[in-house]
């Protein structure tokens, strides 16, 4: 059975329900099934782990109150899924709306997949012998698969419930809470397909955080390896991370860091939204790119190149030190104060203003097609300077120590003065 004819008979077998019920319904389980190709490399091996879908039809029936329980109480989506021996987890029941599981085997690894559901992860001290609690805040833990085999602890979303939901309807308070109390040694992957994502006091070996619809929020984060963060319809909220190399994106929405450290390389990235970075230190290349929105970075050490980009928004830099420097912006300005570079600085603008405040570096490179440049050089410092603007001013006030000019302005005043 291919992927479609399982759709057409589950689709077929709930056709008394209404149209736009049943466009919602195929929607989402023809995700799922995308998700479980993915995940196998194969669309008929994929089909061939689940149920029936008339059996699957007959769960979303009773749970939309359409038909009385009869042949099935497990879940109808998949195959019943071998399940932890007794001594990998125990629940303990705390309402009826709720229960919890603790973990007491070692956990080296952590593979968090959820749909609809906002996420939380922290790390604090357990009572003995205790390695995890996975706690379910408005939401019961019978719709996750919760595994652990040698060291690796997966937990994965089963098929959407009414209970949970509504029909095909997202409840955003609904929250599930994983405490870990110990350092996981390998690799630590979270992803939420819409909800919040939230992490605080981790150390672990390599991370992957990442959400499709909503927000990330991280503090507190030591990872000894590469560190992915990716949220492609949200907020990303960053500070005091340490990680060997790390890399924040979102395609839609604003990217704040704060209190970074890196012993490699760090990438900043935000299609649709502002970036706001303060306090990084960088020991390799740091990069920040932005399509549109503003670039805002301050008190930024980088052992080797800065670059950033910008194509429509400004770039602000602020008490800035590394060997080696790019800064271009398309549409926008470019301004920066105190900045500290050992090697060359190039920085452009195709339709904007430059202005370098207090600057030392080895050269320095400045053009722009619409713009004026204004640049003030520290003192006692040696600089070759090259400036162009085709439309604009040239402005090189309060110059100290030798200086080696090359100014070239197709329309505009170029003033220079050195004492």
């Amino acid at each position: 059975m291919t992927k479609n004819e399982y759709l057409n008979a589950l689709i077929d077998a709930l056709d008394t329900l209404p149209a736009e019920e049943l466009h919602g319904i195929r929607e989402y389980y023809e995700e799922l099934i995308d998700d479980r190709i993915e995940e196998k490399g194969d669309e008929a091996a994929a089909i061939a782990e689940l149920d029936d879908p008339h059996l699957l039809a007959e769960q979303i029936m009773r749970e939309n109150g359409s038909q009385p329980a009869s042949k099935r109480s497990s879940d109808a989506f998949e195959k019943k899924a071998s399940q932890p021996s007794a001594d990998a987890y125990a629940k303990e029941d705390l309402g009826s709306d709720r229960s919890e599981v603790t973990i007491r085997r070692p956990i080296e690894s952590i593979s968090v997949k959820l749909k609809e559901i906002n996420l939380s992860l922290r790390q604090e001290a357990l009572p003995a012998g205790m390695t995890a609690r996975i706690v379910p805040h408005d939401m019961k833990l019978d719709i996750l698969d919760i595994n652990i085999q040698g060291g690796a602890l997966s937990i994965e979303q089963k098929a959407k419930s009414q209970a949970l939901f509504g029909f095909f309807g997202f409840a955003s308070d609904k929250k599930l809470e994983i405490i870990l109390d110990q350092d996981i040694t390998d690799q630590v992957a979270l992803r939420v397909s819409s909800g919040e994502l939230t992490v605080k006091g981790l150390k672990c070996a390599g991370a992957d955080f990442s959400t499709v619809s909503g927000g990330i929020r991280l503090s507190d984060i030591v990872s000894t390896d590469v560190f992915n963060i990716k949220s492609s319809s949200g907020d990303v909220h960053a500070d005091r991370v340490d990680a060997a190399s790390l890399s924040i994106a979102t395609d839609s929405g604003d990217l704040s860091a704060s209190r970074v450290r890196s012993t490699d390389r760090v990438k900043l990235h935000s299609a649709s939204g502002d970036i706001d970075a303060g306090r990084l230190i960088v020991a390799g290349d740091m990069t920040v790119e932005c399509a549109s929105g503003d670039v805002d970075l301050s008190d930024v050490e980088c052992g080797e190149a800065l670059n950033v980009r910008n194509v429509s928004g400004d770039i602000d830099l602020d008490g800035i030190s590394c060997r080696a420097a790019e800064w271009f912006a398309v549409s926008g300005e470019v301004s920066a104060s105190d900045i500290d570079i050992a090697g060359p600085l190039t920085s452009s603008t195709v339709s904007g203003d430059i202005s370098i405040d207090s600057a030392r570096a080895r050269g320095l490179n400045m053009k722009s097609i619409s713009g004026d440049i204004t640049v003030e050089l520290k003192n006692a410092a040696e600089h070759t300077f090259k400036a162009a603007s085709r439309v604009g001013e040239v402005n090189v006030p309060g110059t100290y120590g030798p200086l080696t000019a090359e100014i070239k302005s197709t329309t505009g005043d170029i003033d220079i003065s050195q004492s």
